[in-house]
């Protein structure tokens, strides 16, 4: 979760991270804090890293990060928690998470 508690710019030289997730406070404030996600995502990308937007609720601020440049979503919009047996079920239904 790149943006809020342990995690600055100079923990991602630290990790072998090939994946960032944007936490769910920066996307929950777009468009507040859309210079703020721009930046990561520029960063990202410049890293090879993929980028995760977390906490993705309606289709509104699905297309809105994808507009920015994240490569995947998660949140309540993909499907509510779920029991590792009923996920298995989800995903033999070819529901996309």
């Amino acid at each position: 979760d790149f943006g809020t508690g342990y995690s600055n710019f100079s923990r991602l030289n630290d990790m072998a991270a090939d994946c960032v997730k944007i936490d769910r406070s920066l996307i929950r404030d777009l468009p507040r804090s859309e210079p703020i996600v721009k930046m990561m995502i520029a960063m990202c990308k410049l890293m090879n890293v993929s980028i995760v937007a977390e906490g993705i609720e309606n289709a509104e601020l699905e297309a809105k990060v994808r507009e920015l440049g994240c490569d995947e979503i998660q949140g309540f919009y993909c499907a509510r928690p779920m029991a590792a047996t009923s996920m298995t079920e989800h995903l033999q239904t070819g529901a996309s998470v």
